[in-house]
């Protein structure tokens, strides 16, 4: 009798829509908390320390508006195919 471990698995079902919907809502918020600390940081335009987090305050901004558009592509869902193609 085969191990249950090497059964077939269904194929994964795409995230709920609600669940998407939450992430997208909380990278928003800290790419928002983020922005603030880089805010915070540009006042010692002459401190290495703070242009060092202003930095990467603003890096991590890059990266949370990166996250927010795949996310907006994981609840769009697939593109639609083109027939014929």
């Amino acid at each position: 009798m085969p191990s249950h471990l090497f059964a077939d698995r269904p194929a994964p079902q795409p995230p709920a829509h609600e669940a998407v919907d939450a992430l997208i809502h909380r990278a928003r918020q800290l790419r928002g908390d983020v922005a603030a600390v880089g805010r915070d940081a540009a006042t010692g335009e002459d401190d290495p320390q703070a242009r060092w987090q202003r930095a990467l305050c603003d890096l991590a901004v890059q990266h949370l508006d990166d996250l927010d558009q795949h996310l907006g592509q994981l609840r769009a869902g697939p593109p639609a195919r083109r027939s014929g193609a």
